[in-house]
């Protein structure tokens, strides 16, 4: 919720106020791994996580060189591996998930307050105090669209407010169904979302509504989610069988407030694939920070592509290589795979549905992941949102067996007793 006025640029390096509470931490989560008080369950989830932090060092040591390592991997490392095993450490049962959920209800509510100004009027008055504080001047201008201004509050875009007001929604919607007074933060999640005015989370507040929705009516049936998918499968087939054009195309022109925005990232999907495979260096490990490779396409690409990338996969894979991507989408795959089997273990009702809201909200988040880049604060997010999903391990129970001593009847004991 610090706007990026009070950080502090050390050569090419820039410390945003979130990387100052990130160093700060960094000590404290690696003394954690000494200490024999946690009892964390270590999966196959974890050694993928690992694997992700590891693999950009690799990656830019290879395409770049040792100085471009230690300064961006290293910043890397830093907002992906502290959040991550910060949540892993802390945020393993119901009473945690809770009290997680809640400091995440309080940023929200700060988002919308601050919103709603901007939106009415115009003016990004937390950057421009934040500026005036620092004894510099804002010149950044807000966006206009559908006749309301697109507030950003105190993050750098509005798709950045707009992205944590909306995929707290299926958290806060199901525990304000057991406890009245969390209605008020759902209506603050709708209307952060709203006052963004983005496409993105617009879409991913639609998709937890719909996902809130069919696990309602389908909550008895076990399979309900492998039908989803089958579902999903069969209407992409559908639809690419009777149009004209391909089913994401189809999505855009009916789902997104302003389809060309559509277009433009499915034409960067097409020009990313076509660039990573230019080189076979280029394939595994990604080209860096080097954007000279954007100038074997046209000349309007070209200059869009070095504008603004919006698609956090593709900045992913453009950046580290395929590898990135693919441990990337294997991390999310076997994390959603361990949550689905881990809970038929969940006896509690009330852990029941708040982590599956948690698994929705966790859905949501990685399908806005296709159309926005997560720089800042948000791919921090993201990763602790993943690890939440992989600290749900259920708590049920096996049954005691019945010792054999206390099958032995005692009541010739007793009487001798009694007889002494």
């Amino acid at each position: 919720m610090l706007p990026e006025e009070f950080g502090v640029s050390i050569g090419d390096l820039f410390i945003s106020p979130y990387r100052f509470v990130l160093l700060g931490l960094a000590p404290y989560v690696f003394w954690l791994f000494f200490q024999k008080s946690h009892s964390i369950n270590w999966n196959r989830c974890d050694a993928l996580a690992v694997m992700l932090f590891i693999w950009p060092l690799i990656a830019l040591t290879v395409n770049s060189n040792i100085w471009v390592t230690m300064e961006s991997g290293g910043v890397f490392v830093l907002e992906m591996a502290v959040p991550y095993f910060l949540i892993r450490f802390h945020v393993n049962s119901y009473r945690s998930r809770k009290i997680f959920s809640k400091q995440m209800f309080f940023i929200v509510a700060v988002l919308f307050i601050v919103a709603i100004p901007e939106t009415l009027t115009g003016r990004p008055f937390i950057h421009e105090f934040a500026s005036r504080l620092v004894g510099a001047s804002y010149n950044d201008e807000i966006i206009r669209r559908l006749g309301f201004w697109r507030a950003k509050g105190p993050t750098d875009h509005a798709i950045i407010l707009g992205a944590i007001c909306a995929i707290t929604f299926a958290i806060t919607f199901t525990l304000a169904l057991r406890e009245r007074k969390y209605w008020w933060v759902v209506f603050f999640s709708v209307g952060g979302t709203l006052a963004s005015l983005s496409s993105a989370p617009l879409l991913a507040l639609l998709v937890q509504l719909a996902l809130l929705a069919w696990v309602t009516v389908l909550r008895p049936f076990r399979l309900k989610w492998l039908c989803l998918i089958l579902l999903l499968i069969s209407t992409y087939l559908i639809i690419d069988i009777i149009s004209d054009r391909d089913p994401f195309r189809v999505l855009f022109s009916y789902l997104l407030l302003t389809p060309q925005t559509g277009y433009t990232r499915y034409y960067m999907w097409l020009n990313s694939f076509s660039l990573i495979g230019q080189t076979n260096l280029g394939l595994i490990f990604g080209y860096g920070f080097d954007t000279s490779i954007y100038a074997t396409l046209e000349p309007f690409w070209e200059r869009l592509m070095i504008r603004t990338l919006d698609s956090y996969w593709l900045v992913i894979m453009l950046r580290y290589g395929i590898v990135m991507l693919i441990l990337f989408a294997l991390f999310i795959i076997v994390t959603f795979s361990h949550y689905l089997r881990n809970r038929i273990n969940i006896t509690e009702r009330k852990d029941h549905r708040l982590s599956e809201a948690w698994f929705i909200s966790i859905i949501s988040i990685t399908l806005i992941a296709t159309t926005v880049h997560f720089w800042g604060s948000l791919a921090s997010i993201h990763i602790m949102f993943m690890a939440v999903c992989v600290g749900i391990q259920g708590n049920k129970k096996k049954k005691r067996q019945r010792s054999k001593v206390s099958q032995i009847r005692l009541e010739p004991y007793k009487k001798l007793n009694e007889f002494a």
